[in-house]
């Protein structure tokens, strides 16, 4: 069945694919990343996408915010405050410019600091924008 997989001429019965693989054909001697038929071999999802489920038939692309940076995730990661990941896939988190943050993880965006406040000299990956000291503006 789809999701299985057995590499043993004569078997009985086939395995479940392993988290982050996936087979789509009947009779698949080994589970893939793969949505196409005839799948015959087993490999990682990609970079940017994960499966947790043993059996898969595909891997799922990580959401905005999130991130899964190598092959075979099982699992995709949320974005570390002061960093974000506006597409879907993403392999890697950007850090937010200078004069704008991103105060929680999982930021799909970075949102720019309010007239009178500033990141307070924090070039990139700020994660609070600061009130402007008296004598000051921004």
């Amino acid at each position: 069945a789809a999701g299985t997989a057995s590499d043993k001429e004569g078997a009985t019965a086939c395995a479940a694919c392993a988290a982050g693989t996936a087979s789509d054909k009947e009779g698949a001697t080994a589970c893939a990343a793969s949505d196409k038929e005839g799948a015959t071999a087993c490999a990682a999802c990609a970079a940017g996408t994960a499966s947790d489920k043993e059996g898969a038939t595909a891997c799922t692309d990580c959401a905005p915010g999130s991130f899964a940076a190598g092959t075979g995730s099982t699992s995709c990661g949320l974005c570390a405050a002061g960093s974000y990941a506006a597409a879907a896939a993403a392999t890697k988190c950007d850090l937010c410019e200078a004069g704008s943050i991103a105060a929680e993880d999982g930021a799909a965006a970075c949102t720019a600091c309010p007239a009178g406040t500033s990141t307070s000299g924090v070039t990139s990956g700020a994660t609070v924008c600061d009130a402007c000291a008296a004598g000051y503006s921004s």
